[in-house]
């Protein structure tokens, strides 16, 4: 169940006090709030009211298309706070011109960045300062910003920076001892932006909030946040994943061993081990390993049973059919002998159906460039062949820039097939 977090009033304060510095609110045409008001993200982009600023609340939709509709019109706000997976969309939705007049501060938080997702605004418009935000609901939204320098990084992950005012970061190891810079050790996070703890819920604020044996005020805690992570040689921090496998993915922090437990009570499942998995910059996605019974269940099959009891965005996105699960010496899983999913059509209840019609070869030729899976049957269901809400987005996108329509969200969802979405746009003459 969601976990109520007990903050500090001085913690919020100090925040929003820094914020309002260290990302100028208080200059350009303040801020949009883009995001979901139940997200601790969108906090930030409330910082231009603290100086007498603005904030203009995007209206509701799906994917960024409201975002990239409000930048159309050049609004030059303060900042603007965004996550790396809704970045990579505004990127393909936005042009060059329209980034350069966006905002004069992008932050991006919530998720492990990526140097490849912020290339098009280095590139495009060197004047919006990128500045990367990482931090806990439990420390207060951000404790640590890394300012991304035009030029100097234009691959892997981006650095999480240094500690914000009046917070401290130590990297430790399983006695809670420092560890020498450039060894992995767990991100515990102190100072004034540390929670109460969780609501009613006594064990587990026992657990995540220590006694800070570094602070020289009585009392003091530190959080433990199950990152990973390590100090740099310029003193900079570099995130490097969960301690427990625990996994950040569109802002959603998902707990594995709970999809597992799911796909685990299935008759026809032998063994699972999911993981996340970034077999391409930008793509991380949740992957399902199974060792079946037989007869083995389909995909399909599985999915509905997670859809039964998980919410969309712990649904992984590929399946992989095993005869074991390899094992390292330890006798536990061999994350790394794990191969990465396949690109073709997964097993359905329903047999292949090729494209009849010039615009079903067009929307197949779509749907698997989005999807990287093919060959896709024109009644194959979106979400059964590896769709999700965000990547729904992109092919909402695709479908805009080919057929110069807007497909709405809803036709995607209760279609779901290429021959529905066919029919719903209709007899559209093919391009030469």
């Amino acid at each position: 169940r969601p976990k109520g977090v007990l903050m500090h009033h001085r913690g919020i304060s100090n925040y929003f006090q820094w914020g309002v510095e260290g990302y100028g609110a208080a200059g350009g045409n303040g801020a949009p709030v883009f995001s979901s008001m139940a997200v601790d993200l969108t906090l930030t982009n409330f910082l231009p009211l603290f100086v007498g600023g603005r904030v203009v609340l995007v209206r509701e939709g799906p994917g960024i298309d409201a975002l990239a509709e409000l930048l159309e019109q050049k609004p030059r706000f303060s900042l603007l706070k965004i996550t790396p997976t809704h970045l990579a969309l505004l990127n393909e939705r936005i042009t060059p011109e329209l980034a350069r007049s966006s905002t004069h501060v992008l932050v991006i938080g919530a998720d492990n960045l990526l140097a490849e997702t912020t290339l098009f605004w280095q590139e495009h418009a060197p004047d919006v300062v990128l500045l990367n935000e990482y931090g806990p609901t439990e420390t207060v939204v951000g404790c640590s910003i890394h300012p991304l320098v035009r030029g100097k990084q234009r691959e892997g992950p981006v650095p999480i920076g240094r500690p914000i005012d009046n917070i401290t970061m130590y990297v430790l190891d399983g006695n809670q001892e420092p560890v020498p810079i450039g060894v992995p050790g767990e991100l515990y996070i102190g100072g004034i932006g540390v929670a109460r703890g969780y609501h009613d819920r006594a064990a587990l604020t026992a657990k995540a909030f220590v006694p800070d044996p570094f602070a020289a005020t009585p009392g003091a805690r530190l959080y433990r946040t199950g990152d990973r992570a390590r100090w740099r040689a310029d003193g900079e921090l570099e995130f490097l994943g969960r301690v427990d496998h625990q996994v950040k993915i569109r802002g959603y922090r998902i707990e594995i061993g709970e999809i597992e437990t799911v796909l685990s009570a299935h008759p026809q499942v032998r063994e699972v081990f999911v993981m996340a998995r970034e077999d391409g910059p930008g793509e991380r996605r949740l992957v399902a390993y199974v060792v079946a019974e037989e007869p083995a269940p389909t995909t399909s099959a599985l999915r509905q049973a997670l859809k039964e009891r998980l919410p969309d965005y712990m649904i992984p996105q590929a399946f992989v059919f095993l005869e074991a699960l390899p094992l390292a010496s330890s006798g536990k899983v061999d994350r790394q002998a794990l191969p990465a999913p396949d690109t073709s059509r997964p097993g359905l209840d329903d047999a292949y159906t090729p494209p009849t019609t010039p615009l079903e070869h067009r929307l197949v030729r779509i749907w698997e460039a989005v999807l990287g899976v093919r060959p896709i049957g024109t009644t194959d269901n979106f979400f059964d062949i590896g769709g999700s809400s965000i990547v729904a987005v992109r092919l909402l996108a695709r479908i805009r820039k080919e057929f110069g329509r807007d497909l709405p969200l809803t036709v995607l969802v209760n279609e779901g097939t290429i021959r529905g979405v066919a029919d719903w746009l209709g007899e559209v003459p093919v391009a030469d």
